[in-house]
């Protein structure tokens, strides 16, 4: 039974990692892909090795591995969220000069409809 949960979750980590470096686009940075292998990675360890992220965290400080897991995955979703909202802020003013230009262009195209009508 431990066999097929560790596998379970390896087959998980590895389908988390496809989706996270499929979805990127060619702006994102080296570095991002690299942490993220590397954080695949480190997850496949400590779930084949649990013993190992009990050494990590007493090696750091802190007293067990799974409180280890619990604030690298509580800065890990800090840092995204932050990111979301820093890509979200962008997007919106992205959003706003495109519409202003294409109110621009709309009032273009009506006064050259009015003056062809004029005509």
């Amino acid at each position: 039974m431990i066999i097929f949960a560790q596998i379970a979750l390896i087959l998980a980590v590895l389908a988390l990692m496809g989706y996270f470096l499929g979805k990127t686009d060619n702006k994102s940075s080296a570095l991002k892909k690299l942490l993220v292998c590397l954080l695949a990675v480190t997850a496949v360890v400590f779930i084949i090795f649990p013993g190992w992220a009990d050494k990590v965290a007493n090696f750091v400080g802190i007293g067990r591995g799974a409180d280890l897991v619990f604030y690298s995955l509580v800065i890990i979703v800090g840092f995204q969220s932050i990111h979301n909202s820093i890509l979200r802020k962008d997007a919106k003013k992205r959003e706003a000069k495109f519409i202003r230009k294409v109110s621009l262009l709309q009032k273009q195209v009506d006064e050259l409809r009015d003056e062809l009508n004029k005509k």
